[in-house]
């Protein structure tokens, strides 16, 4: 039997503030954080938790993420997780895990200037879902 590994990550939330963007690099780069968030019942009160997500976009999907994203978008995100090393400047190691997106799609849109917006219903009534990048 073939031993697999799987390393990919869904996500849906909502983006935090505007990309940060780098062209300077091998390859355009974009970071960004997404809130995702679940609510549950503790005792008799209702809890709501939010979790903070780093992503990174590199190449053209870093173009067009720091084009489309912004405060408070809805996102669908794909990608795949990895956990960098670096060491402080007094020598302390430390490590971080970050999204490598692979695919996003815009679910919402709360800025009239995006070009892609939530899917809407054609001439035929049919829904046309907005582009995966």
């Amino acid at each position: 039997m073939a031993n697999h590994d799987y390393n990919k990550v869904l996500l849906i939330g909502h983006i935090g503030d505007a990309p940060s963007y780098s062209d300077k690099g091998k390859s355009p780069c974009a970071w960004v954080s997404l809130a995702t968030h679940k609510q549950f019942q503790q005792s008799d009160e209702q809890v709501k938790q939010v979790h903070w997500h780093p992503l990174v976009f590199f190449g053209k999907l870093a173009a067009i993420a720091q084009q489309l994203l912004h405060k408070g978008a809805k996102v669908f995100v794909e990608g795949e997780l990895m956990v960098t090393q670096r060491q402080t400047k007094k020598g302390h190691p430390y490590s971080f895990t970050q999204v490598n997106v692979r695919k996003f799609r815009l679910l919402s849109s709360t800025d009239s200037k995006s070009s892609i917006s939530s899917p809407a219903p054609d001439s035929n009534g049919t829904t046309q879902e907005a582009p995966l990048f």
